[in-house]
C-alpha cells in the first residue's frame, strides 16, 4: 500500500471511533472523495506500469491519466470541504503543474474538437503523434478569428505532473487530517481582532508586519501547518506580505487598492475561523479610477479575465499583446499592461493584479 493510500485509510479508521461527520452530506462527500482518491492512485499505478510504444495504447493511457489527475484534484477539494466545510487546504493556484492539468485535460481530453473559451473564442486541438511519447504529450491549439489565427504549442511532462499531484495529495491529506483533529481545539483568542487591526493600521498609513506574522503563527500553530503549506489562509497572508513590500510609485493607487482587498479577504476568512458573523462590519476603501477604467476596457472588448491572473496560462502573453494592439494610444491601459509584463515571472503578483477583475462596477 503506497503512502497516499495509508493516509486515506487513517480517515476511515478515525470515522469508526469518533463522531466526526454527523452531517449526512458531509459524510457522503467525504467518503466519495476518499474512495475516488484511492481509485486515482490505482490508475496512476496502472499508468506507470503500462509503458508502451504502441500509439493506440499510449493515447488511451495518456487520456486516462489526464482524466484521472483532473478527477483527483476535484476529490481533494471534495475531501477538504467534506471534513472542514472549507476548501482552504487545497490551492492549485500555488502549484503550476496541478493548475496545468485543468488546461491540458480540457484541451486534449475534454473538448479537443471545439473548446469554447471565456471570451467566446473557439480553439481546436491537434496532437503531434510524431513527437508525443508515453511520458511527454505534445500538441498545439489553434484559435482562428476572421483575419488571423493564434497557434500555441504545448509540451507536457506527464511524469512531472504525476509527481506534483502525488506530493500535493500527500501533503493535503496530512493537513486535512490534522485539521479534522484540531478543528474544535482552537484557543479563544480570536483571529478577527488581529485582522481588523491590520485594516485600522493600514488606514493610518502603517503596514503592520508584526500583526500579520502573529496571525500567521497563530494559524499555523492551531492547525499544525508549516511554511511549505499551500493552505489558502497562509496564501492570503503571503499575498499581503508581497503587497506590503511591492514598490511601484507609478501604480501606487492600484497597490493600495489591492492591499485593502486582500485585508478584507483575510478578515472574512478570520470570521469563518472564529465562527462569527461580522457581515455587518464594512471595511471601506475606494476603487481607483485606473482600476475601474482597466476593468471596463477588458470587459468592453470581451477579453478573457481569467487568463490575466495566471501567468502560466498558455495564452497569457498573447492576450496582453492583443490588448496593447486594441488600446492603441490609451496610455493608462498600456501602462497597466506593462505592469503585467514587468511581473510576468512572478506568479503571485500576476494573481494579485488579476484581483482587479473582482470589481463589479
Amino acid at each position: 500500500m503506497n503512502d497516499s493510500n495509508l493516509k486515506i485509510e487513517r480517515f476511515f479508521k478515525a470515522f469508526e471511533t469518533e463522531n466526526y461527520l454527523t452531517n449526512k452530506i458531509s459524510f457522503h462527500l467525504t467518503k466519495s472523495s476518499l474512495e475516488t482518491l484511492k481509485n486515482v492512485n490505482m490508475m496512476i499505478d496502472s499508468y506507470l506500469e503500462g509503458e508502451t510504444d504502441e500509439k493506440p495504447k499510449m493515447l488511451l493511457n495518456i487520456f486516462g491519466i489526464l482524466q484521472a489527475l483532473f478527477v483527483g484534484v476535484d476529490a481533494l477539494y471534495g475531501l477538504s470541504y467534506g471534513v472542514t466545510n472549507k476548501k482552504w487546504s487545497v490551492n492549485v493556484n500555488n502549484n503550476p503543474e496541478l493548475r496545468e492539468i485543468k488546461y491540458v485535460r480540457n484541451d486534449v481530453v475534454g473538448h479537443p474538437t471545439k473548446r469554447l473559451y471565456n471570451d467566446n473564442k473557439i480553439g481546436y486541438c491537434d496532437l503531434d503523434l510524431t513527437k508525443t511519447t508515453y511520458y511527454e504529450l505534445v500538441y498545439k491549439i489553434a484559435i482562428p478569428s476572421d483575419n488571423s489565427e493564434d497557434i500555441t504549442n504545448h509540451t507536457v511532462n506527464l511524469m512531472k505532473t504525476i509527481d506534483s499531484y502525488m506530493m500535493e495529495s500527500s501533503k493535503v491529506l496530512d493537513e486535512i487530517y490534522k485539521r479534522m483533529l484540531l478543528e474544535n481545539n482552537i484557543s479563544n483568542e480570536y483571529f478577527s481582532e488581529y485582522a481588523y487591526s491590520l485594516y485600522k493600521d493600514y488606514r493610518a498609513g502603517i503596514k503592520n508586519y508584526e500583526t500579520l506574522n502573529k496571525i500567521k503563527e497563530k494559524y499555523m500553530h492551531a492547525f499544525g501547518l508549516d511554511e511549505t503549506s499551500n493552505d489558502r489562509f497562509i496564501w492570503r497572508i503571503n499575498q499581503l506580505e508581497e503587497l506590503f513590500k511591492w514598490d511601484d510609485l507609478e501604480h501606487n493607487e492600484i497597490l493600495i487598492y489591492l492591499i485593502y482587498y486582500i485585508i478584507e479577504k483575510l478578515y472574512r476568512m478570520c470570521n469563518q475561523i472564529d465562527d462569527l458573523d461580522f457581515s455587518n462590519i464594512v471595511l471601506s476603501y475606494a476603487v481607483p479610477k485606473k482600476v475601474k477604467d482597466y476593468v471596463d476596457f477588458v470587459r468592453k472588448h470581451n477579453i478573457d479575465e481569467t487568463i490575466l491572473n495566471d501567468n502560466y496560462h498558455p495564452n497569457f502573453l498573447n492576450v496582453i499583446e492583443k490588448m496593447n494592439e486594441i488600446a492603441n494610444k490609451n496610455r493608462s491601459i498600456l501602462k497597466i499592461n506593462d505592469m503585467f509584463l514587468k511581473n510576468k515571472d512572478n506568479q503571485m503578483r500576476i494573481y494579485l493584479l488579476g484581483c482587479m477583475f473582482n470589481y463589479e462596477g
